[in-house]
């Protein structure tokens, strides 16, 4: 992966958190009924009871999560599959069963694999459809096949699942949540088919659901996330829905950016990811310069900021650089590549510390900054000398003697 500090980041901020929680909470339960069952019957299914089959597949769903928010797509499948074989062994009716399907849907959709996201979403529908229409747990898989349809440009498909899901909505103790994420894809919808003034009205709506759900700093957040999740998905989009979904996604990271700013302060933590989102969104868009100035004012922003751990501050500041660079502004991602170096010897992770001075080393030679470019070099063989790395240090001590030539 060319990038794993940047792919690790957003996958982690990106990936459905939704079959983990059901996940752990299904786990515990079970486990603790099956304590009475163990008492009574013995060991069952085999000789296996069904606190250790739980057990098992409650580590292999995790570790799937886990894997897919790091970016290894190949283990997180194979962790997940064997989840699944764990849960058909106690019973296709089982919870952990629906569940196991759900987590493969929320792995594929990660990667963009659309047409695997939506078998194993059907496959979770087709288990649930015993416990009747309106189960509530069919939301989420529901969002799922919309956003599926509405990238495909399948608009017909998109509206009879994002109504249907609606309609379950009406229960009483529905999850406010979930009652915006249905809107903000109806407004979509309503965007694509030129009724500008439902789409703004379903916006509104959905803004305010968040707002009565959590405080004002989460539902910023959760609405920036929206809108990068978007821009995301845009890059696979079909021609008929991609100008609905990136006026969605600017939408909302921009009332994210003002509503961040409204309830957090212009410099805070919350704030600084907010222009980030906004960065990613223009980027998207194709405006180079407002994705640049958005980045830039959030590197800015973020090495004032105190109340963030040191490894989350250091990943922030490097993915922002990459982005510049990306942006071609090589030149104005320097100073905070060096800001970061400092920030980054301090932490345990050789990760994040080879990544930020071979990025320094590299853009200062870009820009004719060969004592950086050296010195960067010089710091790296002496970590690849202490871990005693010596193909690593033949290198780098190769490369450093070319700096030095060309410094004379």
């Amino acid at each position: 992966m060319p990038d794993r500090i940047k792919t690790k980041v957003s996958l982690l901020l990106l990936l459905s958190c939704s079959a983990l929680l059901a996940a752990l909470s299904t786990t515990d339960a079970l486990a603790e009924n099956s304590k009475g069952e163990e008492n009574d019957n013995g060991a069952i299914l085999g000789g296996t009871t069904v606190a250790a089959y739980t057990g098992a597949w409650g580590k292999e769903v995790m570790q799937s999560q886990k894997l897919g928010g790091e970016g290894h797509e190949a283990e997180a499948l194979q962790h997940g599959f064997s989840a699944l074989s764990i849960a058909e062994k106690l019973g296709k009716d089982h919870p952990l069963y629906s569940i196991s399907l759900r987590n493969l849907s929320d792995i594929y959709f990660l990667y963009m694999r659309l047409d695997q996201s939506k078998l194993y979403a059907n496959k979770e529908i087709e288990a649930l459809r015993p416990l009747g229409p309106e189960y509530q747990d069919l939301v989420p898989i529901l969002l799922r096949l919309t956003d599926i349809a509405i990238i495909q440009g399948n608009v017909k498909e998109a509206e009879r699942f994002a109504k249907q899901a609606k309609a379950i909505r009406s229960g009483s103790a529905f999850n406010p949540l979930l009652k915006a994420e249905i809107d903000c894809r109806l407004g979509i919808l309503a965007l694509q088919a030129g009724k500008e003034e439902e789409c703004r009205s379903l916006r509104l709506t959905a803004e305010q659901e968040w707002l009565d759900s959590v405080k004002a700093e989460r539902a910023a957040d959760d609405m920036g996330h929206y809108g990068r999740e978007l821009c995301r998905e845009i890059g696979l989009a079909s021609s008929k829905t991609k100008s609905a979904m990136l006026q969605s996604a600017e939408y909302w990271c921009m009332r994210a950016l003002e509503l961040s700013r409204q309830t957090c302060g212009p410099d805070s933590g919350s704030y600084a990811s907010a222009l980030e989102k906004a960065a990613f969104m223009y980027q998207t868009a194709g405006n180079l310069e407002a994705a640049a100035s958005y980045q830039i004012q959030a590197l800015n922003l973020i090495l004032r900021v105190y109340n963030w751990k040191v490894s989350t501050k250091v990943n922030f500041i490097l993915n922002g650089t990459t982005r510049l660079i990306n942006l071609g502004k090589s030149d104005q991602a320097l100073p905070f590549i060096k800001a970061a170096v400092p920030l980054a010897r301090e932490l345990e992770d050789d990760e994040l510390y080879v990544k930020a001075l071979s990025d320094l080393s590299q853009v200062a030679r870009r820009q004719g900054n060969l004592a950086d470019a050296k010195e960067a070099k010089e710091e790296l063989l002496q970590l690849c000398t202490r871990k005693k790395q010596w193909r690593e240090v033949a290198i780098l001590k190769s490369e450093i003697e070319s700096l030095s030539k060309g410094m004379k």
